[in-house]
């Protein structure tokens, strides 16, 4: 299974979420490594049938969800601050679907 990796060489905003997206739409997982909310990576892609931009702003969960068929996983090196994650999920969830599964929803 081939893996692909995006590094930033700098701090700062270096296009790394844009090109994650970009990358998404062939991968079936998109991972987040490292990094705390202080990061932000700004998506703005069509959305519907009607194809409407829509503007997406993730700073903890990995940028490669807008992809329907990405799971996103976030690694132990991630410095979560709990009530910013809560937060962002529900400032995404308004703006569509964000399935959640945590280890309760597993058998």
């Amino acid at each position: 299974m081939p893996v692909t990796t995006v590094l930033g060489a700098q701090w700062g905003d270096e296009g790394k979420g844009k090109l994650v997206d970009i990358l998404s739409a062939e991968f079936d997982i998109c991972a987040r490594c490292a990094g705390g909310n202080n990061a932000g990576h700004t998506i703005v892609v069509p959305i519907g049938p009607e194809r409407i931009k829509t503007t997406f702003a993730f700073h903890l969960l990995p940028s490669g969800l807008v992809n329907p068929k990405c799971v996103g996983l976030i690694g132990n090196g991630v410095v979560i601050h709990v009530p910013s994650f809560f937060q962002e999920l529900d400032t995404l969830e308004k703006q569509g679907d964000v399935p959640m599964t945590f280890d309760w929803h597993m058998p």
